[in-house]
């Protein structure tokens, strides 16, 4: 909107030309933050590899959320220099922006990474999840969590449906906890993991 402004004043628009340009850029505005996602490049997930960063994109929506990073420093257990250079490198990548009045905001809804490659940063993120739901399992109360498994046998052909469905369900759970008044950050994780070698394989 900044940017608006001073296009406005620059041209000498009457109130009406004014008016006209200034909602055009609020759709462009509004569009931009109801984008259905963005897939990150592998460089971008691995400069922002550590967990705390999707945390703060998520901290920012809560409705309570002030821009401080003692309180950010405090809620996710991190330091304040680690809170301040993750917000600076959030909006130096794009991910995070500010409005007219210097708000910070998400340039799109959720983000994601092609779950079909592999890198060290998307790695990196992964062992913190799964070290971060292992202390859950240690600490965290029971109606706080919900850390569940099964065990099963499968047809190994079914995977890529297997991995489209939990996608779905993904995106659904997405939908349910992030409808409502918005308080605490979680991360879902699932895992859909091999415990055996291919048994045909084996008997070669």
């Amino acid at each position: 909107m900044l940017l608006c402004k001073k296009i406005v004043t620059a041209l000498c628009l009457n109130p009406i030309e004014s008016e006209y340009i200034e909602s055009l850029f609020n759709d462009k505005y509004e569009s931009k933050n109801d984008e259905s996602g963005k897939e990150l490049t592998i460089e971008c997930f691995t400069a922002m590899k550590d967990w705390y960063h999707y945390a703060i994109t998520q901290m920012i929506t809560i409705d309570s959320f002030i821009e401080d990073y003692k309180l950010i420093s405090k809620v996710l257990s991190i330091s304040e220099i680690e809170a301040k250079l993750a917000v600076n490198r959030l909006i130096n990548l794009g991910i995070l922006d500010r409005d007219e009045n210097g708000n910070l905001f998400r340039t799109a809804s959720h983000f994601t990474t092609s779950s079909d490659v592999a890198s060290s940063g998307i790695r990196h993120f992964q062992r913190q999840i799964l070290e971060k739901a292992i202390n859950s399992l240690d600490n965290d109360p029971i109606d706080e969590r919900d850390i569940t498994s099964i065990t099963i046998a499968i047809d190994e052909s079914k995977l890529k449906e297997a991995r489209q469905e939990i996608k779905k369900f993904k995106h659904k759970m997405t939908e349910i906890l992030g409808s409502g008044e918005k308080n605490r950050v979680y991360n879902l994780g699932i895992n859909l993991i091999p415990l055996s070698k291919n048994i045909d394989d084996s008997l070669f």
